[in-house]
């Protein structure tokens, strides 16, 4: 957690003060008195859930019972039952029967009911996916039949000038299991260059249609003109996508997500196998949602002609034109085929849109129609995580009642490290569209590694929480917990989902965390709670019309590349044409969606195509006075095979150029200063460019500030925030709100100093309406010289750890100098006993044993200061558990009597608890463990600190140290003395 530091002498403001917009939501989550009091003690419904993988009709109820009390206690809000027995061969279930355990058995369709009742009578919220895995598949369709997924396969044969073709249409090779196949069309094109290349480029102006010359027994007779020539077959047929690991009786499939074909097959399948009158009332009840998880529609990764079997015809009618001659061009990405000048990109993108309309229309809103109809919302990540898609995730979440993203998919290809922000633009994209379709949640699923299991540390994956938060977020549905059912797994620490060292993490009660993993879901919750206070504020929209999180789906993009908007304090998120044109985005003065985000700016970057519609509302909103900047070259043909448009989509553009609110920039860190010299300034101006994020909310009497440091290293920087009142510190770890002593005030802005450790975050409230049971100073520090200012008894006091002259301003004009001479020097703590309980298998597989090894003496190494790692001890190469450490020192009695101390632990892995003289301290920042304040638990004399370390359980899996844990240091206690600020 960030300290507010005492503000330097002089600031300017770089900012000016913004009008009050209209607020919305319930008075509870738009008070700042509401706020404090969520803010103590945060409700069942603000807090994370978790993600829990069970075998269905082998889930135990006892196991049931005792994980969703763990939950409940361990501060989650809900859970999410994910039908899910093994990650293809990893982490099989060895007496798992799917022809009576699997999805929609008898004994799948009780114990599913046993789910929801144990988790409402838990005081959980339960969510649950609707077929076995991802994505949604039955075993009561057939690859050949109705409602399961269908491709269109091209099979060809070259033809030489004058050359006959005769005998059987060419046919494709159909996947395994597949048995049928339709042809959809057959012509021969001419080769118009390339003809030897990888994709060959055809002319389908010259091309011919054959399909009415094939005879009934698919017999064609035909002579090439001179060229070279090439028959194209275009078969429909199933898929035949297996999800492995779904474990059904019987073989599923992938459903198809292109017509009515594939819900209407997932609604019955219910209806017969799920939905009895016991189970519907249990959904009814549960106020939860239908969930699915990513869109996995390309087999392996690899992307396939997604197909359906009227898309020719809805094709036709949605974009006015034929596909039929086109069709050797269609993919949604690496065609088998080019065709002459921008045509094929033209089609490809016509079709991408259409399998977005129909994934829409035939799946998407019917599925949320029959959610609704069972009394429960729908919950969803509609976007690829394995390879290109066509969906544009934007139009998509504004038809979802709870959006979800995904951390790990939104920044796949990164290093998996500390900081990993290559996702935010995703985020920044789902928040903004909950912003304009009224959605109060923007929900993450969180936060796995890849071969990380039971290895993440907790810091690792708070900083992840943070970043995502700093973009919009505010949910998060941990990934995973796993049925531990008894006799389920061979090794230990159990069953788990993705196995022991595969996608993490399995969280519960067999990890040595799990009692601070309580803290941090309150922490989580905390943050939660706060970040759904009113309605988010954004300063600047970014025009952004793509399919996918990001262009392959498999890494993780930013859309905006450049930091330089971040730097300075800007926030932005991303509208497409359809959030763009809609009735949620009208301009007020020179504001842009005045209910929603309430954006000051525009920017097109780097569009080279634009629908005709968007680029008209572009120009619609500029004469209406909201500021525009465009990145690079403006746009010079529309989207899709529509090229009559294109010279409209330029004079739009060329029509820009007159308003004098537009300006063009050539690259994205010009940006800033074309805003700059627009008038447009942040809500939350950073004086100096740096490394916190931010994100910003308004309710009915507060505004609301959060800053993530997206750095590896600690961030000071000083913020002008456009809003007037008091300023409050909210502790998210102990869930107190605390009057700010020290801050500037500017005109209408209210100016901060922040000092945020690596990964961490800053919290604080702006309002005039004081929460119940804070006293704010009548009189603040406005600059200090001093270290900090901190309050006691609603009085500001300096508080300093080093000796010499500090000069103080008071917002009532005075100048204090004060002279500190008693300060004691910093100390290092280098002797420490140390007890260990070592976590390792029990008499079982599911079994965990606790040992108390001896206690033993550290001491820290002379030169650098740094205490042993337990995986350098002897004999403790391995160890997993809880290490307490336990020194003392003395405070000299003679000190100044306003006299404490800071505790710097320096490095610790993974999260740790302090004790000093018998009493515990309140929970401490995971990320941030140089400032623990002693204080008020010191006496004069001898005095006794305990720290515990609880590690992750990675090393005692491995049987080898493949990680560090324990308190590594340097320790050092850094002595203060807080002087009080008398007239």
């Amino acid at each position: 957690m960030s300290a507010v530091l005492a503000l330097p002498a002089a600031v300017t403001s770089p900012g000016s003060a913004q009008a009050s917009p209209k607020h919305g939501g319930t008075p509870d989550y738009g008070s700042a008195a509401g706020l404090a009091r969520r803010f103590a003690n945060p409700p069942v419904e603000d807090r994370p859930f978790y993600r829990y993988w069970h075998p269905g009709g082998r889930m135990d109820p006892g196991t049931l019972k005792s994980d969703f009390a763990a939950m409940r206690e361990g501060g989650a809000g809900g859970v999410e039952l994910s039908n899910f027995v093994r990650d293809n061969s990893v982490a099989p279930i060895e007496d798992y029967d799917p022809a009576t355990q699997g999805f929609g058995t008898p004994a799948w369709q009780e114990r599913f009911g046993d789910a929801y009742r144990i988790g409402k009578s838990a005081g959980l919220q339960v969510d649950t996916t609707y077929t076995s895995k991802w994505s949604a598949n039955l075993a009561s369709v057939s690859p050949d039949g109705p409602g399961s997924a269908k491709e269109l396969t091209l099979a060809t044969s070259w033809l030489d000038p004058g050359q006959e073709y005769a005998g059987r249409v060419p046919r494709p090779t159909l996947p395994d299991g597949v048995h049928k196949a339709d042809l959809v069309a057959l012509r021969a094109y001419p080769c118009a260059s390339k003809c030897d290349d990888d994709v060959p480029v055809l002319d389908p102006a010259r091309s011919v249609n054959l399909k009415d010359r094939v005879s009934g027994d698919e017999q064609l007779r035909w002579t090439a003109p001179s060229g070279r020539w090439v028959l194209v077959a275009s078969w429909m047929h199933g898929t035949g996508q297996l999800v492995e690991g779904a474990e059904t009786p019987g073989t599923s499939y992938l459903v198809d997500h292109f017509s009515r074909d594939g819900i209407d097959a997932i609604e019955s399948f219910w209806n017969e196998h799920v939905l009895d009158k016991e189970v519907r009332k249990q959904l009814k009840a549960s106020g939860g949602s239908l969930f699915f998880d990513s869109l996995e529609l390309n087999p392996g990764g690899e992307p396939l002609r997604s197909w359906t079997a009227d898309f020719l015809k809805e094709f036709k009618k949605r974009r006015g034109y034929d596909a039929e001659p086109y069709i050797p061009t269609l993919a949604v990405s690496d065609p088998q085929f080019e065709l002459p000048g921008s045509v094929a990109d033209r089609v490809r993108e016509d079709y991408r849109k259409t399998l977005n309309d129909l994934f829409i229309d035939d799946h998407l809103v019917p599925l949320r129609t029959w959610a609704h109809s069972l009394g429960l919302t729908l919950r969803g990540q509609p976007y690829s995580s394995w390879g290109p898609t066509f969906v544009d995730p934007m139009e998509a979440w504004s038809l979802l009642d709870i959006p979800e993203g995904e951390d790990r998919s939104f920044n796949a290809g990164a290093s998996q490290g500390l900081i990993e922000t290559q996702g935010a633009d995703a985020w920044r994209s789902m928040a903004t569209v909950a912003g304009l379709s009224g959605r109060r949640l923007v929900s993450d699923e969180c936060c796995a590694s890849f071969g990380r299991a039971y290895r993440v540390t907790r810091q690792k994956l708070l900083s992840h929480v943070n970043e995502n938060f700093s973009a919009g977020v505010n949910n998060v549905v941990w990934h995973g917990w796993s049925h531990d059912a008894p006799g389920t797994a061979a090794t230990w620490p159990g069953w788990a989902g993705f196995g022991n060292t595969g996608v993490d993490d399995s969280y519960g009660p067999q990890n040595p965390t799990w009692a601070d993993d309580r803290r941090i879901n309150d922490y989580v919750a905390r943050l939660q709670t706060t970040l759904r206070t009113g309605r988010q504020l954004t300063d600047v929209a970014i025009y952004h019309q793509k399919p996918g999180h990001s262009s392959e789906g498999t890494v993780g993009e930013r859309y905006f590349t450049s930091s330089a908007l971040e730097q300075r304090g800007f926030t932005y998120g991303f509208v497409n044409t359809t959030l763009l044109t809609g009735r949620a985005m009208p301009v007020d003065g020179r504001t842009l969606a005045p209910d929603g985000p309430g954006f000051h700016a525009f920017v097109v970057d780097r569009e080279s195509a634009m629908d005709l519609a968007a680029a008209r509302r572009i120009v619609a909103m500029a004469r209406q006075g909201l500021p525009v900047v465009v990145v690079g070259d403006a746009p010079q043909r529309s989207l899709g095979n529509d090229p009559g448009d294109d010279a409209a989509v330029r004079a739009a553009f060329e029509q820009l150029r007159r308003y004098g609110n537009v300006r063009r920039v050539a690259a994205e860190d010009d940006v800033p200063e074309a805003l700059a010299a627009l008038g447009v300034r942040p809500r939350a101006a950073l004086v100096e460019p740096s490394s916190l994020v931010g994100v910003q909310r308004r309710g009915q009497d507060v505004n609301v500030y959060y800053w993530y440091n997206a750095s590896d290293e600690q961030a000071k920087a000083t913020v002008s925030v456009a809003a007037r009142g008091i300023p409050y510190r909210l502790d998210p770890w102990t869930g107190r709100v605390e009057p700010i002593a020290s801050y500037g005030v500017q005109g209408d802005h209210t100016v901060l100093n922040l000092d945020v450790a690596a990964g961490d975050i800053a919290l604080v409230a702006v309002s005039d309406a004081p929460p119940a049971g804070t006293r704010p100073p009548s009189t603040h520090v406005v600059s200090t010289t001093a270290d900090q200012v901190v309050l006691d008894a609603g009085k500001p006091v300096l508080r300093t750890t080093r000796n010499g002259r500090q000069t103080t301003v008071l917002s009532d004009g005075r100048q204090v100098v004060t002279d500190v001479r008693t300060v004691p020097a910093a100390q290092s703590l280098s002797q420490w006993r140390l007890s260990l309980a070592s976590w390792h298998q029990g008499s079982g597989p599911q079994q965990t044993a606790i040992t108390r090894l001896p206690e033993q003496q550290v001491t820290a190494a002379p030169d650098t200061h740094l205490l042993p790692a337990w995986s350098t001890l002897p004999g403790m190469q391995s160890v997993s558990g809880v290490g307490t450490y336990r020194t003392t020192f003395d405070l000299n009695a003679d000190s100044h009597r306003n006299a404490g101390a800071y505790l710097d632990l320096g490095q610790v892995t993974t999260t740790y608890r302090v004790a000093v003289n018998g009493r515990s301290l309140p929970p401490g920042d995971q990320l941030d463990s140089a400032r623990i304040d002693l204080g008020p638990y010191l006496r004069s004399g001898h005095n006794e600190v305990v720290v515990t370390v609880a590690s992750m359980l990675g090393n005692a899996i491995a049987g080898k140290a493949a990680d560090q844990y324990g308190l590594v240091g340097p320790v050092r206690l850094i002595p203060y003395v807080d002087v009080p600020l008398s007239r």
